[in-house]
């Protein structure tokens, strides 16, 4: 009975070892209903999001084509990128075709829907001077309003932003793709103080990141890591805090960029799940053998 016992804790070990090392893929799928993506998205415990708006959405029905949508990690977590939450994908080319793969597809889709509207929040991203005189292209923006409750005064999440447009020369600032996270009218989407445009230093190689990773050629990844955790200070008990995602693409509608976005998971949940298995193992050979 005891060795019987043995072989047994020996494969429920080597499962769960297999189970961390294999690696998941991210499966998207387009969506516009921003009530969904809203209920797809967490920022953390104490803030609740009470309203969802999809403000700016391209899609093309017949094609089956849209720039917003959800994804899953199929598991075992990590998955590619390292991403260990389900969210939403933002971007200005087909979300369904951010999903994990190899780079061998050109994110290029251009939906002709060209505003100078949001020049003056993206501007001042786009640009060190501040203008372009160039209209933005293939947005997605979307709104959320939340409050926060009890005494939770922080709001957080998980992004990885990644792009089809190679990153640009110094001073040239064509064809800028831009991604922003404007809570309550501020920019908090920085990366070492910067905002994330073709320009930023730690645009790296997809295939150098995570390969397969997916069909995006670079991904903001300082030192490598391309998981990039967004936190903010909101003030305790407030109501009715604004946090609006934007992502467009400067002059032209070609060379796509996406971000992944999630909640940040509760602390260690995964890994307690995981212990769980040799643990238990071990209480029933104590058992089997009293």
């Amino acid at each position: 009975m005891q060795h019987r016992l043995t072989v047994w804790i020996g494969c429920a070990l080597i499962a769960a070892i297999a189970h961390t090392s294999a690696q998941g893929a991210i499966v998207v799928t387009n969506n516009v209903d921003a009530n969904q993506l809203g209920a797809a998205l967490g920022l953390g415990p104490g803030a609740v999001i009470t309203s969802s708006n999809l403000a700016e959405v391209q899609q093309i029905p017949g094609l089956g084509l849209a720039s917003s949508g959800v994804f899953k990690t199929t598991g075992p977590a990590p998955d590619t990128y390292g991403l260990d939450c389900d969210g939403i994908v933002l971007t200005t080319g087909n979300a369904a075709d951010f999903g994990t793969g190899p780079d061998s597809k050109v994110l290029s889709v251009n939906y002709k829907t060209g505003t100078f509207a949001y020049d003056s929040l993206l501007d001042p991203i786009a640009t060190p001077f501040g203008w372009g005189g160039y209209s933005f292209h293939d947005f997605t923006k979307l709104d959320l309003t939340f409050d926060m409750v009890g005494n939770a005064d922080t709001i957080s999440f998980k992004l990885v932003f990644g792009t089809d447009q190679a990153p640009l020369p110094a001073n040239d600032y064509f064809f800028n793709d831009v991604f922003a996270a404007f809570l309550n009218g501020t920019n908090i989407a920085l990366v070492d103080g910067k905002p994330m445009e073709m320009h930023h230093p730690d645009l790296l190689p997809s295939s150098s990141v995570n390969n397969p990773g997916t069909a995006m050629s670079w991904v903001l990844a300082p030192g490598g890591n391309p998981i990039l955790e967004i936190t903010a200070k909101v003030a305790p008990g407030s109501k009715n805090n604004t946090l609006s995602f934007i992502i467009a693409d400067n002059k032209d509608g070609y060379m796509d960029s996406g971000v992944f976005i999630c909640g940040v998971p509760e602390p260690q949940t995964f890994v307690l799940a995981l212990a769980a298995l040799p643990l238990g193992a071990l209480y029933l050979l104590r058992r089997r053998r009293v």
